[in-house]
C-alpha cells in the first residue's frame, strides 16, 4: 500500500517530507538494502517534458557523481519512480542549514571552521571545473556530528559550458549573495563563488544581510556600488578577509579557495589542525574519509544480510577451492580458469558501466565514465556484444541528447554531445548535420546574448540613475533630477518610471514659475501703486500751493490771478474739492462785483449828464439851498467811481 499518498520508489521506504520547493520535494527516506537513512530528491516535473527543471536536475546528478568531497553532499542513486518521476538519492543532513543557525548566533571560532571547510569543499569542485554560482547559507547543511556540507548543484556550472539550464529571462543565483559580474549578466567565475561565501562570513559574524532593499534589483545595484560594510569591534581582525572577498573588482579578490585557506589559517595559526567535524583535510584524506564512510553504511545492514552473506562466502570459498584443485591436477584447465577471471571482470566492468549510465556519466576523460569501461571491456573481449551494444547506445543517446538540447535551445551542450557523439561515429551524417545546425544557431544566439546583455546593463544603468534622480527629487533638486533622469532615458529611453518622474518633476516646475510670474506681476502692480500713491501725493501738495495762492488774490479781489491758480492745481488733481470750491466762488464774487461796477458807471454817466445839462441850462437865478445838496452829493459819487476805478487797476 501507498502511506499518505507518497510516491514509491523500488527499494526505498519513504518515511517523511522534509521539504518543498518549486522544482522538487524533499522526503527522509531508508534504503532499504543497506538500512540507511538517505534524503530523496524527487523532481516534480516529468522525464519527458525535457524542461530546464529536468535538465538542471539530470545536470546535479552527473556533477555530484564526480565530486567525492567529505565537505560536499554524497549522491547514491539515480533513477525514475513508480510514477515515472526522476529522482536523486543523497545522504541526509540532519544537522539543518547554516540559514539557520545563523538566526541562533555562531561563535567566532565556529564561523572560522565553516568558513575553512566550505572553502576546501569549493577549492575541490574548481580544482575539477565546477563553479556552484549560488553560495548562500541555505545550500550549506550539517551532517550530525556538525560537518558542514555544500550542497544543491542544480544550477552550478562545468567550465567549459556555457549554456545555462535556468528559467529564460533570468539570471543565475540569489540577488542577496549574487556578485557584481553576476549582476551585470557575465559568466561566473571561481572568484564568483568566493564573493557569494564573503556574503555567507558577514551574515554569520553579524546576523544580518550585507544589504538590505526593498527590490532584488536594488540590492544588485548595492552589490555593483555600495561600499562594504564595516564589521563590529569584536570581529574587526576579520575586516581584512572580508574586504578581499568582497572587493567589486574580480582581480583584487583571493584568486582561488587555497588563498583563502591561507589567509584563514593566519588569523589563528595553532588551529590548523584538523578537527573531528570539521574537514579540511587533503585529497588522500578525502577519500579515505569517503571509503570509511562507504564501509561504515556497510555495518549497518541488517543481520539477517550477514548470514547470508556469510554463506554466500561459504560457497564461493568452495569453489575456488574446487577450482584450485582442478588446476593442480592438470594444465589444460589453466585457460578455463583465465577465461572466468575475465568473464568476472568483464561482468563488474558492464555493472559498472550500467551505473554510470544511470547517473548520465556517459564519456569524458574520467576512466570511470561509460565509454571507458566500454572500451575497456572491448580491450578483453574485442566481439562483447554488451559492450558493443553499450557503445552504439551511447552514440544515440549522444544525438538523442543532441537533437533534444538543439530544440530546446541548449546550444553549446547540444554542440558538446554532438562532438562526443562524433568522437564515437566520426562519419555520422546526422551528427554532421546537427553540428552546422548547431553552429549557425550559436551565431545567432551570442548576437541575441550580446543584445540582451546590452540591454540589461542599460537597464541597470536607467535604475541607477532613477535612484539618483529619486534622492535629487526628495531633496527639491529639480534640475539635478533632471540631469540624471535624462542621463537614464539615453541608456533607456522608454523606461515608463524615469518617463513618469520628469512629468511630475515638469509639472511642479511649471506650477513653480506660473507662480513666480502671478508672484512677480503682483510685485509690479504693489510698486506702480506706490509711485502711484507718490505722485498723487506730490500733485495734491502742489495743487495745494496753488489753492493757497489763489485764496491769497481772492481776498484781494483779484480774480483772473486766482482763476489762472485754480486751474493749474485742478490741471495736477482734477478732483480737487478745494479749489473747485474756491472757483465756483471766485465766479461768483467777480459776477456780483461786475454788476456793481455796472451799476457805478451808469450812475457816474447820469451824473455827468445832468451835470452838462445843468451847465447848458443854468437859469440866472443862483442856485438854491437844494441845488448846492446836490452838487454835493454827485461829487461823492465821483470819488467813489474814482476810488472803485483805483482798486480795479483801471
Amino acid at each position: 500500500m501507498r502511506p499518505w499518498g507518497l510516491t514509491q520508489i523500488a527499494g526505498y521506504q519513504i518515511e517523511c517530507e522534509v521539504g518543498h520547493g518549486g522544482m522538487a520535494t524533499v522526503y527522509r527516506a531508508v534504503q532499504q538494502s543497506l538500512g540507511r537513512q538517505v534524503a530523496l530528491k524527487i523532481l516534480a516535473h516529468r522525464p519527458e517534458e525535457d524542461s530546464d527543471f529536468v535538465l538542471r536536475f539530470k545536470k546535479e546528478g552527473r556533477i555530484l557523481a564526480q565530486l567525492l568531497h567529505p565537505n560536499i553532499i554524497t549522491i547514491y542513486d539515480v533513477g525514475i519512480s513508480e510514477d515515472n518521476r526522476l529522482f536523486l538519492s543523497v545522504e541526509y543532513l540532519p544537522g539543518g542549514t547554516l540559514k539557520d543557525r545563523i538566526r541562533q548566533g555562531i561563535p567566532t571560532d565556529s564561523v572560522i571552521e565553516i568558513m575553512k571547510s566550505i572553502s576546501n569543499a569549493l577549492g575541490y569542485a574548481h580544482e575539477r571545473g565546477v563553479i556552484h554560482r549560488d553560495i548562500k547559507p541555505s545550500n550549506i547543511m550539517f551532517r550530525h556530528d556538525g560537518t558542514p556540507v555544500l550542497t544543491d548543484f542544480g544550477v552550478a556550472r562545468v567550465v567549459g559550458s556555457k549554456t545555462v539550464h535556468t528559467l529564460t529571462g533570468f539570471m543565475v543565483g540569489s540577488p542577496g549573495y549574487m556578485s557584481p559580474e553576476q549582476a551585470m549578466g557575465e559568466s561566473a567565475t571561481i572568484q564568483s563563488d568566493l564573493y557569494g561565501l564573503g556574503v555567507v562570513l558577514y551574515e554569520m559574524l553579524t546576523g544580518n544581510p550585507l544589504y538590505k532593499a526593498d527590490n532584488p534589483l536594488a540590492i544588485m545595484l548595492k552589490h555593483l556600488h555600495d561600499p562594504i560594510p564595516k564589521l563590529p569591534k569584536e570581529h574587526v581582525h576579520l575586516q581584512s578577509v572580508l574586504n578581499k572577498l568582497l572587493a567589486k573588482k574580480i582581480e583584487k579578490r583571493y584568486k582561488n579557495a587555497n588563498e583563502l585557506l591561507e589567509a584563514l589559517n593566519l588569523l589563528n595559526p595553532s588551529d590548523n589542525r584538523s578537527r573531528p567535524g570539521w574537514n579540511s583535510g587533503s585529497k588522500n584524506r578525502n577519500l579515505l574519509e569517503f571509503s570509511s564512510t562507504n564501509v561504515q553504511s556497510l555495518l549497518n545492514i541488517k543481520s539477517w544480510f550477514f548470514v547470508w552473506f556469510g554463506f554466500i562466502i561459504a560457497i564461493i570459498l568452495l569453489t575456488m577451492a574446487v577450482y584450485f584443485f582442478q588446476s593442480n591436477t592438470t594444465d589444460t584447465d589453466k585457460p578455463v580458469e583465465q577465461g572466468t577471471l575475465h568473464q568476472r571482470q568483464i561482468m563488474t566492468l558492464l555493472r559498472q558501466a550500467e551505473i554510470q549510465v544511470k547517473t548520465g556519466f556517459l564519456t569524458g576523460e574520467s576512466e570511470q565514465s561509460a565509454e571507458s569501461i566500454y572500451r575497456r571491456i572491448l580491450i578483453l573481449d574485442p566481439v562483447n556484444v554488451q559492450a558493443s551494444k553499450g557503445m552504439e547506445d551511447i552514440a544515440n543517446e549522444y544525438e538523442r541528447l543532441a537533437r533534444q538540447n538543439l530544440n530546446d535551445g541548449a546550444l553549446r551542450d547540444s554542440l558538446a554531445l554532438i562532438d562526443k557523439g562524433l568522437m564515437l561515429t566520426p562519419g555520422r551524417e546526422e551528427l554532421i548535420r546537427l553540428r552546422q545546425e548547431a553552429e549557425q544557431r550559436i551565431v545567432q544566439q551570442q548576437a541575441r546574448q550580446a543584445q540582451q546583455e546590452l540591454q540589461q546593463q542599460h537597464q541597470l544603468q536607467a535604475e541607477q540613475f532613477l535612484i539618483q534622480a529619486q534622492n535629487s527629487f526628495q531633496e527639491g533638486q529639480f534640475e539635478v533630477s533632471l540631469a540624471h533622469i535624462e542621463q537614464g532615458l539615453l541608456a533607456m529611453p522608454n523606461h515608463q518610471h524615469l518617463l513618469a518622474l520628469r512629468n511630475q518633476i515638469k509639472t511642479q516646475l511649471a506650477e513653480a514659475e506660473m507662480r513666480r510670474q502671478r508672484e512677480e506681476e503682483a510685485r509690479r502692480q504693489m510698486e506702480i501703486a506706490e509711485r502711484q500713491q507718490v505722485e498723487a501725493a506730490r500733485r495734491r501738495k502742489e495743487a495745494d500751493q496753488y489753492l493757497a495762492r489763489a485764496t491769497g488774490y481772492l481776498r484781494i479781489r483779484k480774480y483772473s490771478a486766482s482763476l489762472q491758480q485754480i486751474e493749474k492745481g485742478l490741471t495736477l488733481v482734477p478732483s480737487h474739492e478745494g479749489l473747485l470750491v474756491l472757483r465756483e466762488k471766485v465766479h461768483t464774487e467777480r459776477s456780483a462785483e461786475q454788476q456793481r461796477q455796472d451799476t457805478l458807471r451808469q450812475a457816474s454817466k447820469e451824473a455827468k449828464a445832468k451835470e452838462q445839462a445843468k451847465k447848458q441850462f443854468q437859469p440866472a437865478i443862483p442856485p438854491t439851498q437844494d441845488d448846492d445838496a446836490n452838487l454835493k452829493k454827485l461829487q461823492s459819487i465821483k470819488n467813489s467811481i474814482d476810488a472803485l476805478d483805483k482798486a480795479l487797476g483801471k
